[in-house]
């Protein structure tokens, strides 16, 4: 028979030893301005950003230095075409990963959802369907976007699979509710995908830039408020408030992520 203690015992080694249970995985969204490109400044370091939105490695530039914060803007790119980008980013993920890179560095993030997800659809109309599917030049058919979510599942399970910590930035999108006349603040992203990207992920913030009498303070909001949606696991330990400043190793630290 077997040992129960010993074999619990080796299944809590395991668990101790996976790379996923150590990192920190967040998405992140929110308004322009509201800080949440610049916070990847507060991020376990050394930090790697892949930029797909054209001029947005601008706003952390001064701290660019190859060594402890690395900017990525092939992906910025407006000389190729977005299912040409797809490749060249997929090509290089893989390329991080086999090297090892993607297990040794202290966060990979993206930015931003919103042009990325341009991308993978751009490849994804790439793939040949059925003559009248795609009723209109460059405009998704149905299909497109259920192999598009297909996609984002793989690709952000595996992300989130890496030794780093993994930060996706997006943006909110406000809508009115047609029945009750409220406004539905939502992920910027198609309908979709709306609902399956938060399940990807173990944060998800809402970053929030408030003007005060000493300036403008920006936190991250981490429990719903019946305005925005955002959730945090790290928060199930009691150690996080429903708002902390925009500041990733500090919350790294309160929850003992060291």
């Amino acid at each position: 028979m077997l040992d129960v203690s010993q074999e619990l015992f080796k299944v809590h080694e395991t668990y101790l030893q996976t790379a996923r249970n150590k990192s920190f995985n967040a998405l992140v969204y929110g308004k322009p301005g509201s800080g949440k490109t610049y916070s990847l400044r507060t991020a376990r370091k050394p930090v790697l950003v892949h930029s797909f939105d054209p001029g947005g490695s601008k706003t952390n530039r001064e701290i660019v230095d190859g060594s402890s914060f690395a900017v990525d803007a092939r992906f910025e790119s407006r000389n190729l075409k977005p299912a040409e980008i797809c490749d060249l980013w997929i090509s290089e993920v893989d390329r991080l990963a086999d090297n090892g890179m993607l297990d040794s560095l202290g966060t990979w993030a993206i930015d931003s959802f919103s042009t990325w997800i341009n991308v993978l659809m751009s490849k994804v109309m790439t793939i040949p369907l059925p003559k009248g599917q795609r009723t209109y030049p460059g405009v998704p058919a149905m299909s497109d976007y259920q192999i598009l979510g297909v996609r984002v599942r793989e690709i952000i399970t595996r992300s989130c699979s890496f030794g780093c910590d993994f930060i996706l930035i997006a943006h909110v999108q406000s809508e009115m509710d047609q029945v009750t006349g409220g406004i539905d603040n939502t992920l910027a992203s198609f309908p979709s995908l709306r609902t399956l990207l938060p399940t990807l992920f173990d944060e998800i913030y809402y970053a929030r830039a408030t003007a005060g009498s000493k300036g403008t303070e920006y936190q991250f909001q981490l429990a719903n408020d019946g305005l925005f949606t955002a959730c945090s696991r790290l928060a199930a330990s009691g150690k996080l408030q429903a708002r902390e400043p925009q500041d990733f190793l500090a919350l790294r630290r309160k929850v003992g992520l060291e």
